[in-house]
């Protein structure tokens, strides 16, 4: 009696390999859309932080457009700053003095030429962004006289 063994019944050594080769190039597609998600979260937030910094520095240049509205530094502490990062908020007079400070909540009055004002945003991975400007101090506005004739 003669036995053959043409049961195949079990796997080649290319079909092997070629399962490897499909299984690491899924780990690799799948490494980088987990890295790319990370990213776009990440600018997401970044994009966040910049629009509200934005929002606010104007929301500053149009408040202190007149004497009245210079004079009140009430009106620079932040209103709803993005949920995923700290805000710091530094106003120092034109000598370097501290004037406004937030979270600090310090404030002193000052009409000096200009304002020097830092927003400091600090995500959750301690990664830093400062954004810096000046506001100047408006000028009064212009009397009219009238002639006497």
């Amino acid at each position: 009696m003669t036995h053959t063994f043409d049961d195949h019944s079990g796997m080649t050594l290319v079909e092997i390999l070629v399962a490897l080769v499909i299984m690491g190039l899924t780990i690799m597609l799948f490494g980088s859309f987990v890295t790319s998600l990370q990213s776009t979260r990440t600018a997401r937030e970044q994009t966040t932080a910049l629009a509200y910094a934005r929002n606010y520095l104007e929301g500053l240049r149009s408040k202190w457009q007149t004497l009245e509205g210079y004079q009140t530094l009430s009106l620079a502490t932040p209103v709803d700053p993005p949920a995923s990062y700290e805000l710091e908020v530094d106003i120092q007079n034109d000598s370097g003095s501290t004037i406004f400070s937030f979270p600090n909540g310090s404030s002193s009055d000052d009409l000096s030429a200009l304002r020097n004002i830092t927003l400091t945003f600090t995500d959750e991975e301690d990664k830093t962004v400062k954004l810096i400007t000046q506001i100047a101090r408006p000028t009064p506005a212009p009397t009219l006289e009238e002639d006497d004739e």
